[in-house]
């Protein structure tokens, strides 16, 4: 099944795991009502929405304002689904897949998720297990009806974390200066062979 992003005039295959850069806030709440409006407008598309502690809820309340939409029944009804993040990467992907599996066994035929993606806060993946975490949901949700977005802000994040994490671990970039083909992605496996296991941060430096 291929879905319309609403981002930009691309439709992509399912399941998919796309990178999405913004700048600041205010893009950020346009590409999430641009995105989920579909989701919001079906009864049978299911949205989780997802960041580190209290962002899920504010994305929530975003939504719902800037669609003139009151939400509450959808949620209730278990299409809509705030996950949070956490310290413990596998916790986390975690968090992530299973209110899509218990959206998609309810009967929703797709599920939207838009995660806020951050870099060295609390109650989130230290740097290099979150590279992990983002380059794992490829697999993770390889069997699952689902489009996951993860949106980076060029502003907050740092260059290492657009890199490592953003544009290394989405088959997908979606950016008014980037193409949509991204050449830097790279498979989990050969990602952490040759990538993430030579982190510079990670290598033991000889004492002099």
């Amino acid at each position: 099944m291929n879905v319309t992003l609403g981002l930009d005039d691309r439709s992509v295959p399912t399941p998919g795991h796309l990178c999405v850069f913004n700048r600041g806030a205010a893009e950020l709440r346009r590409q999430q009502a641009a995105f989920l409006r579909p989701a919001i407008e079906s009864e049978r598309e299911g949205v989780v929405l997802m960041g580190p502690a209290g962002v899920a809820e504010t994305l929530y309340g975003h939504l719902g304002t800037d669609l003139g939409a009151d939400l509450s029944k959808r949620r209730e009804a278990g299409l809509i689904a705030l996950a949070a993040g956490d310290a413990d990467a596998d916790q986390q992907l975690e968090n992530l897949v299973r209110p899509i599996e218990a959206m998609l066994e309810r009967g929703a035929e797709l599920v939207r998720v838009l995660g806020r993606t951050s870099w060295g806060v609390p109650n989130w993946p230290v740097p290099e297990d979150f590279v992990w975490y983002e380059s794992r949901i490829n697999d993770a949700i390889a069997k699952l009806s689902a489009v996951v977005v993860c949106a980076y802000d060029v502003f907050e994040m740092p260059g290492p974390g657009l890199i490592l994490a953003g544009m290394q671990c989405h088959p997908s970039i979606v950016s008014d200066v980037l193409g949509e083909h991204n050449e830097l992605f790279e498979p989990h496996v050969r990602n952490l062979r040759t990538r993430m296991v030579n982190f510079p941060w990670l290598t033991q430096v000889e004492p002099i």
